[in-house]
Formats: structure tokens, C-alpha cells, sequence
């Protein structure tokens, strides 16, 4: 195997730490559900500790965003 082969560009994670779009600070996964209507897709919910900010994203198993 050559340099980064195992890196997953745009792809999304369970680990992804994110910034708080209102603070700035990180923001960790809080919450992982089955999408209600997208077949192999689930919905992350993100939890900001110092603002209490919550935002969501819905990814497939493969961790790409719906077309």
C-alpha cells in the first residue's frame, strides 16, 4: 500500500467532530437514528456542550451525504 490509502475523502464519520456554527467550539455526536423515509440512510445529531446547540446530518452506511 502506498501513503493514505485507508483515507476517506468527503466522507463522513462517526468520529467527524464538528464546529458549533454559534460558538465555535466542538461540537460531538450526540445521537444516531434510522432515517424514517431513506432506505440505508441515518440521521446524526450533533451536541454542542457550552451553547447546547444541536445540528443534524443525514449520511448512508458509506458516509456520503443523499444526491
Amino acid at each position: 500500500m502506498f501513503g493514505n490509502q485507508n483515507v476517506r475523502p468527503n466522507k463522513y464519520g462517526i468520529n467527524d467532530r464538528l464546529p458549533c456554527p454559534n460558538c465555535k467550539m466542538t461540537m460531538l455526536l450526540g445521537r444516531r437514528t434510522l432515517h424514517s423515509t431513506l432506505t440505508g440512510f441515518e440521521v446524526q445529531a450533533f451536541n454542542c456542550k457550552k451553547c447546547g446547540n444541536e445540528i443534524e446530518r443525514v449520511i448512508d452506511v458509506d458516509g456520503n451525504a443523499p444526491d
